[in-house]
């Protein structure tokens, strides 16, 4: 199984201090783990995983997103 630490290493930590206080982010964590869980399932026809994956690539970044300061802009 395939973790927010294997694809996010270097602010996974910081992600999941985020999540503590903020139910979507958490939702959003929940929703990269069951792509993931997808995207590697031999189960599944080859089509079907590459989709999980492109999905799981959007929530990657979503979440990369997310986890960045944000800035104003003036």
């Amino acid at each position: 199984m395939q973790s927010l630490l294997d694809h996010l290493p270097h602010i996974a930590d910081a992600i999941m201090d985020r999540a503590k206080s903020d139910p979507r982010l958490r939702e959003a964590i929940r929703d990269f783990q069951r792509a993931c869980d997808n995207a590697l399932d031999e189960r599944a026809s080859p089509e079907d995983r590459t989709i999980w994956t492109e999905i799981r690539n959007e929530l990657r970044n979503e979440l990369q997103r997310l986890a960045l300061p944000k800035t104003r802009h003036r």
